[in-house]
C-alpha cells in the first residue's frame, strides 16, 4: 500500500481491486479536505489573493532596486576606468 515515511511511499500492489479502491478513497478524502479548508474560503475564480499581490509588488520593487544598483555600479566603474586612462 502507501506509506508516509521514507521509501515506503510507493504503491506496490497495483493489481488488487482492494488496493486501487483504497487509493481512490484516499485521494477523494484528500481533495475533500483541501476544498473544504480555509484554502478555498471566499474563493473567487480569477481573483488574486492579497498575499500574492503583495508578494508581486515586493518582488517588483526588489527587481527595480537591483537594476538601479547595477546601473550605479557600472557607471561608477566606467568613471573610475575613464579617470585612470587620463
Amino acid at each position: 500500500m502507501l506509506g508516509t515515511t521514507g521509501n515506503d511511499a510507493i504503491l506496490t500492489d497495483t493489481t488488487s481491486g482492494t488496493s486501487l479502491q483504497a487509493m481512490r478513497q484516499a485521494t477523494k478524502d484528500v481533495f475533500y479536505t483541501t476544498v473544504n479548508s480555509a484554502a478555498f474560503e471566499n474563493y473567487v475564480p480569477g481573483a488574486i489573493p492579497t498575499w500574492q499581490s503583495t508578494a508581486y509588488i515586493i518582488e517588483g520593487v526588489v527587481a527595480v532596486l537591483a537594476v538601479l544598483g547595477e546601473v550605479l555600479i557600472i557607471r561608477g566603474y566606467l568613471k573610475k576606468k575613464a579617470a585612470t586612462k587620463r
